[in-house]
């Protein structure tokens, strides 16, 4: 449990710096760019929803799609940057679209449900 608080500590603040991104979502607005960070968030759940807890216990943290995550998102911060997105926006519009993440299994359920209560203020 512990490491899955760590893990989303982490991306928050990596989302609390301003984006995010996949590929659904137009990257030329704030809107847009809101939209990509969720499907990257609904990657990671959906990582953990096909792992078993000593497989996630195992991990530390790593999970297949945190490097595709960890490289998109800062695509998407530049993105977001360039485009002129700021914080407090970027924060507003990815807690409006927490309810679209869904997931099969507790351990999802318990990331999206502590990412619901910690949101993506990155206290910046």
């Amino acid at each position: 449990m512990r490491k899955i608080s760590i893990l989303l500590a982490v991306l928050a603040l990596s989302v609390g710096a301003c984006g995010g991104g996949d590929s659904a979502g137009d990257s030329n607005t704030c809107e847009g760019l809101a939209d990509q960070a969720i499907g990257l968030f609904q990657n990671v759940v959906d990582d953990i929803d096909g792992m078993t807890i000593e497989e996630i216990s195992a991990s530390n943290g790593d999970f297949p799609s945190m490097d595709k995550f960890t490289e998109e998102m800062t695509g998407l911060q530049d993105q977001a940057g360039q485009i002129g997105c700021d914080d407090s926006q970027m924060t507003q519009l990815l807690t409006d679209r927490l309810d679209k993440l869904t997931s099969k299994t507790q351990f999802g359920d318990l990331m999206i449900s502590q990412l619901k209560q910690s949101g993506f203020d990155s206290g910046s």
